[in-house]
């Protein structure tokens, strides 16, 4: 994972939490997982929606949209896997990021919640 593409998606809003996670499949293979919690001011919007339209600019594009939230490709960054999701539907977010935005006192329905694989 290209740690120079993180920039672009901390740009998104205001950074509450973050943390990076390595899990092992098999035969030696790891993958990593950073979650941004990020606070997106904008009452009444969708918060995934608006993350994108804010990616925009700079070549992200929506590739598939979830039952909670989409995935996100740019050619910049090939290899990138990002899920966008609202960080009180989101399934993907750990209870430590959760406790570290709750302590933030923003809202849960202006957070969402960036995974990148």
């Amino acid at each position: 994972m290209n740690p120079n593409l993180f920039p672009e998606l901390r740009a998104v809003g205001e950074v509450v939490s973050e943390s990076s996670t390595e899990g092992h499949l098999k035969d030696n293979f790891y993958i990593e997982f950073v979650t941004i919690v990020t606070h997106i001011d904008g009452a009444g919007v969708d918060v995934a929606e608006e993350a994108a339209d804010r990616l925009g600019p700079s070549g992200w594009c929506v590739w598939d949209a979830l039952d909670q939230g989409i995935k996100l490709q740019s050619p910049k960054w090939p290899g990138a896997f990002v899920t966008v999701e609202q960080l009180g539907v989101s399934q993907n977010t750990d209870q430590d990021l959760r406790e570290a935005a709750a302590t933030s006192g923003l809202p849960v329905g202006e957070l969402v919640s960036i995974t990148i694989q």
